[in-house]
């Protein structure tokens, strides 16, 4: 698919990321959406911490961290705020904060990516394929913009968002540096989503391969051509799977 760079676009972040003053703005439209159903979905940490923490934080005082019991209180109230906070922190954070931690480290970025695709429903051969291909795509999650760790472009059925990125192709034996379409997504597990259901319907073969050879062997046959231009794509996967526990 050819690494995306993000040169043209602003790096997405956790709400703890942005300043004070960037976070007012936020904080006011958080307050009208429905924070509360959010959180009690369970929904992963780029979606909860954000609106959650944007909800119940106070401009005056805001430091940037996650909200504790005592702001999980002031939006549920005191029987309701031990619940919600235990859900925020365990369903809600655990995905999204262990790729946060292992960004630039390719052993702990392509272990977070494996046991997410176990956790997903995913094969033992599927979820070593994926977590290979975000850590290879992604330079180990340093360049993921709009949460696009795969490098899938938007063709023209895709109806979602969209965002042109610096990326590498392979072309005539060479590799050049040129501006594709790719597909940009809300959060990390949307772009996981979107990639299981991509690789589905165009790579149906290394989707269903039994053992990881033949999935790396079979992204080179996909309904609409090989996966990435690359002609070593595969060769360049097998360094993230040798780092797999």
């Amino acid at each position: 698919m050819g690494q995306a760079f993000q040169d043209d676009l602003p790096t997405d972040a956790l709400l703890a990321d942005l300043s004070p003053s960037a976070v007012d703005d936020l904080v006011q439209a958080a307050h009208a959406a429905n924070a509360e159903s959010l959180v009690n979905a369970g929904v992963n940490v780029d979606i909860a911490s954000q609106n959650a923490r944007a909800a119940v934080a106070d401009r005056a005082t805001y430091s940037g961290g996650r909200p504790g019991p005592e702001q999980f209180a002031a939006v549920f109230g005191v029987e309701e705020a031990g619940k919600q906070f235990e859900t925020f922190k365990g369903e809600a954070g655990n995905f999204g904060a262990d790729l946060l931690a292992a960004k630039g480290n390719r052993k702990k970025f392509v272990n977070a990516f494996y046991q997410a695709g176990k956790s997903a429903g995913l094969t033992d051969t599927q979820a070593r394929l994926m977590a290979a291909q975000a850590a290879h795509e992604s330079g180990s999650g340093k360049h993921a913009p709009g949460f696009n760790y795969f490098g899938i472009k938007a063709g023209k059925s895709w109806k979602g968002e969209t965002q042109r990125l610096w990326t590498h192709e392979e072309i005539n034996g060479r590799s050049v540096r040129v501006k594709q379409v790719f597909r940009k997504y809300a959060t990390p597990d949307e772009g996981i989503r979107d990639r299981i259901a991509f690789m589905q319907r165009r790579f149906g073969k290394a989707n269903d391969a039994t053992d990881i050879d033949s999935a790396l062997a079979e992204l080179q046959h996909g309904k609409f051509g090989a996966y990435a231009t690359d002609s070593n794509y595969a060769g360049k996967l097998r360094p993230y799977l040798k780092e797999l526990r």
